[in-house]
């Protein structure tokens, strides 16, 4: 099984793509401040997951932070909030691969992906 961070450039927030099927019954927002706040939200689930302390968390939110700007800068922060959105949802701690979304929101992963790197 494919494991990707939540926090893409901090690794320990496990995720991998994939969505697929239901449609999320909420959304996080397309603002940089609403998508700051889902990321906080998944940050700290992730560290509460994994035991660790509010300078990873800090750190975390910050490489988000700095993903959303990316997306934002390329004008698709609706990408990036299909992608929190779909792990705000899906993701659980799973104690032999921290927290992840087990594979469901790889294509909205994938997705944010390009849209940080200006290929959408």
């Amino acid at each position: 099984m494919r494991c990707r961070m939540i926090c893409v450039a901090h690794a320990a927030l496990v995720l991998s793509t994939g969505c697929g099927g239901d449609a999320p019954e909420k959304s996080p927002g397309k603002t940089p401040e609403e998508l700051h706040a889902v990321a906080q939200s998944l940050c700290q689930a992730a560290a509460d997951c994994m035991g660790t302390d509010s300078t990873w968390v800090e750190g975390c939110v910050a490489d988000t932070d700095s993903q959303v700007a990316a997306a934002q800068s390329y004008g698709c922060l609706d990408v990036m909030a299909a992608w929190f959105s779909c792990l705000d949802q899906r993701s659980t701690c799973a104690t032999d691969n921290g927290y992840t979304d087990q594979g469901a929101c790889s294509d909205e992963e994938e997705l944010g992906e390009d849209c940080r790197k200006g290929r959408l």
